[in-house]
C-alpha cells in the first residue's frame, strides 16, 4: 500500500490517495498503531480535500510509523518465537 500512495503522491490523484490511505488507516488500526493510524488519517484528509501542499512532509511521516509498527511487531514475533 506505501507503494501505491507513493504513486498517487507522484500522480497527484488525490482521489486515489484518500482511498488508499483510509484502507492504510483500517489496517493499521488493527494494531492500534496510533502514530501510523494518524499519518495515514492526514493523507486520507488531504485527499479528501485536494490539498496535497504538505504530502510529502505527511508521506515522510507515514514512513516513519510504519517502520516503527515493523520493528515493534518484529520485536513482537521474536519475543514469542519457539
Amino acid at each position: 500500500m506505501l507503494s501505491t500512495i507513493q504513486e498517487t503522491i507522484t500522480q497527484c490523484d488525490a482521489k486515489a490517495l484518500e482511498r488508499t490511505a483510509h484502507t492504510l488507516k483500517g489496517a493499521v488500526g488493527n494494531f492500534s498503531a496510533q502514530g501510523a493510524y494518524a499519518a495515514s488519517l492526514r493523507l486520507e484528509v488531504m485527499g479528501r480535500s485536494g490539498d496535497l501542499t504538505h504530502v510529502e512532509e505527511a508521506y515522510a511521516e507515514l514512513e516513519k510509523e510504519l517502520a516503527r509498527l515493523g520493528e515493534a511487531l518484529t520485536a513482537l514475533r521474536e519475543e514469542n518465537a519457539p
